[in-house]
């Protein structure tokens, strides 16, 4: 049998590691525009690209060894929010003091809504990706007049 369920894991055999690690590279060299199921009623479900996006990465991590999936916690604390900000600690507690993100205390430690942290992210994202492209447009424009 190809994946196997033992307690709350499922394991997959060696054939089966072989072509996650087949397909990924498969869409690593051509890009992902999504990824379809086709149900034994012969209807297709097409996952949107988020989706999609998470299934390859299962995918990924299967054909490298192991993977553990697990939701995010509605609270984080700043260690984790500031490793899933790029950021260290201490500039994150500045950002907190700043009013940049909200926080608050549970006991004497600082916490954050897991939700204000993606938030900020996709934000601080989109901030990076308009001054890349913004620094491209430039550098277009001097390379057309040289």
């Amino acid at each position: 049998m190809p994946i196997t369920q033992i307690g709350g894991a499922l394991v997959a055999d060696d054939e089966t590691l072989e072509r996650a690690a087949e397909v990924t590279a498969e869409v690593a060299s051509h890009g992902i525009a999504g990824v379809s199921i086709n149900t034994v009623t012969g209807e297709t479900l097409e996952l949107d690209l988020h989706l999609s996006d998470f299934l390859l990465n299962v995918m990924a991590g299967l054909s490298n060894g192991s993977v553990s999936i697990t939701g995010l916690p509605e609270e984080v604390t700043t260690t984790t929010a500031a490793e899933m900000l790029g950021i260290s600690r201490p500039t994150l507690m500045k950002r907190i003091a700043a009013n940049e993100i909200p926080g608050h205390k549970v006991g004497s430690h600082t916490r954050l809504r897991t939700e204000d942290v993606l938030r900020l992210r996709e934000a601080e994202d989109a901030k990076r990706t308009q001054a890349f492209n913004k620094l491209r447009r430039i550098d277009e424009e001097f390379g057309a007049l040289g």
